[in-house]
């Protein structure tokens, strides 16, 4: 849901104002698998994409989470080993091109 990708941020903006330390991937990635899950959850409401895309949207937001600092090899790789555990075909573009797209915003 967005509040959760709202209440991560502020959590994290907190903890991080409050002088303690904090990964900046770990955040990074959850505000980011969150955002996609919620971009795919609404077009699959709108009748853009099938239901089923969610899954593959919230690996593609974690990747992207993990290249926006200039990794987007390790974006990719970390999906594919953590999240899908098997090759998934249909989600190797949409890697590719959030991974590129986060690396140069």
């Amino acid at each position: 849901p967005l509040y959760e990708c709202f209440w991560r941020f502020l959590v994290s903006v907190v903890y991080i104002a409050s002088g303690n330390g904090l990964g900046i991937e770990g955040p990074s990635v959850h505000i980011c698998a969150s955002l996609a899950s919620n971009t795919a959850w609404l077009f699959s409401k709108m009748g853009l994409v099938a239901p089923e895309v969610i899954i593959s949207m919230v690996a593609v937001g974690s990747s992207a989470g993990i290249a926006s600092f200039n990794t987007p090899l390790a974006g990719c790789v970390f999906i594919f080993e953590e999240i899908f555990k098997f090759w998934k075909s249909e989600a190797v573009g949409a890697l590719l091109l959030a991974t590129a797209t986060a690396t140069f915003i």
